[in-house]
């Protein structure tokens, strides 16, 4: 309640994967409905979700164990109202998904040129796709003024 409350930009930061047993199949939009069928319809309009590929050996890994890369269904989400933003907030270290920190960089190179992914989340990046749907929504409102 305090969250529907508040009139704060809420934005939700979705999983990069699936989980075994809670979540597998599920896509973005999926995970939207139900947090707002727990919590309440409409509570965030915003998602951020991850743009980083995750290499062919590492889903492998994760498959094995029953989970697989969120897909992103953005007219599903749209239909929602709920605007996704993609940015890279997760990488591969040692073969495993781990979090973005500070300071590192949206994708860590690996053996044959692949790009890592992972499913926890940068705070770094979050601010950063909270100041662009802040900037693109003042934006939107400049140029609605404007055509009026």
């Amino acid at each position: 309640e305090a969250i529907q409350a508040s009139q704060a930009l809420k934005i939700y930061v979705c999983n990069v994967m699936t989980q075994e047993g809670e979540t597998e199949g599920y896509t973005v939009s999926d995970h939207i409905q139900a947090i707002f069928q727990h919590a309440a319809p409409d509570l965030f309009h915003l998602c951020l979700v991850n743009s980083s590929p995750i290499p062919r050996e590492v889903a492998a890994r994760y498959a094995a164990e029953g989970a697989e890369p969120l897909r992103y269904d953005a007219d599903a989400c749209a239909a929602l109202g709920v605007e996704v933003v993609r940015r890279p907030v997760a990488a591969v270290v040692d073969g495993y998904l781990k979090g973005l920190r500070e300071g590192q960089p949206p994708a860590v190179m690996r053996d044959g040129g692949q790009f890592g992914v992972t499913p926890r989340r940068s705070p770094k990046s979050i601010e950063e796709a909270g100041e662009l749907f802040l900037k693109d929504a003042a934006t939107e409102r400049s140029a609605s003024a404007i055509i009026k």
